[in-house]
């Protein structure tokens, strides 16, 4: 049982302010695209945000192994 996005588990600092959270999140560009492999990933289309694109605006949110 792996949980990583459970209030249970976390001690809350405090609420952010939620007007900058969604500015900074708006600057972030969806994108449309596929994988490369499409053996391994299917040929169906994405929507979602690049991490790198992400990793810019919000570092915390990116993990890089």
């Amino acid at each position: 049982f792996h949980v990583v996005s459970d209030s249970r588990i976390k001690t809350i600092l405090h609420p952010t302010d939620s007007a900058k959270d969604l500015q900074t999140l708006m600057a972030i560009q969806v994108t449309d695209y596929q994988f490369k492999d499409t053996v391994v990933n299917g040929k169906r289309p994405q929507k979602k945000w690049i991490a790198q694109q992400v990793e810019e605006f919000y570092p915390e949110a990116v993990n890089t192994t």
